[in-house]
């Protein structure tokens, strides 16, 4: 068992005993606030991210450090074999001096990748610690004994569904970011992993 199968049952345990102890009417609020903040950032990722591209150096100074990354990747000792066909050929030749006229592009698509997840995460966290401060609120209504019991167990039933959701977008962006080869050791993590597959749904922000 990898330390990817160990994160993905510790989101599974930590989702589950949260949604018992925040109670049904928080979990729910709170997944729906997932959800409105994930549709949110969904939609304008892309937007924001033009504007960082178009107003700052960002895209440039992510390209220069595309090579250095999947470098030090193959240093230490990742393979690549499972990499998508495109991907794998350009590392490959990238570093035995192959004639790349498509390698600008390229790293552009990467790097814009990058810039992507960046944007993605920016507007997802800031709606959701906005719709959180209402979530508090409604809450507070539901804590009566009477109520607490069926509360709690519909909490962790929530807590299950958001453990799913987010085990998906997290193995999904660990695979996003395995084609990058930011993360040298990462591809044989996921290669190993017992339960990595049942979460992947594909590259995230191509």
């Amino acid at each position: 068992m990898s330390w990817l199968d160990l994160l993905i049952v510790f989101v599974f345990v930590f989702s589950i005993l949260s949604g018992i102890r925040k109670g049904l009417v928080f979990s729910l609020a709170a997944l729906f606030s997932f959800v409105i903040s994930f549709m949110t950032a969904n939609a304008y990722y892309e937007r924001l991210g033009e504007f960082l591209i178009s107003n700052t150096k960002i895209l440039e100074e992510i390209k220069s450090l595309i090579p250095i990354g999947i470098q030090n990747s193959i240093n230490n000792g990742a393979s690549i074999e499972n990499l998508p066909n495109g991907a794998h050929s350009y590392i490959t030749q990238l570093f035995t001096g192959g004639d790349l006229p498509f390698m600008d592009e390229f790293l552009n698509a990467i790097a814009k990748g990058i810039v992507h997840i960046i944007s993605f995460l920016l507007i997802f966290f800031i709606i959701r610690i906005i719709l959180s401060i209402f979530v508090r609120g409604i809450n507070s209504v539901f804590k009566l004994p009477i109520l607490n019991f069926f509360n709690k167990i519909g909490g962790g039933v929530i807590g299950l569904i958001r453990g799913i959701v987010s085990n998906i977008v997290i193995v999904s962006i660990l695979y996003t970011i395995a084609m990058l080869g930011i993360k040298g050791d990462l591809v044989n993590e996921i290669n190993n992993s017992i339960l990595a597959s049942y979460f992947y749904i594909g590259y995230l922000f191509y």
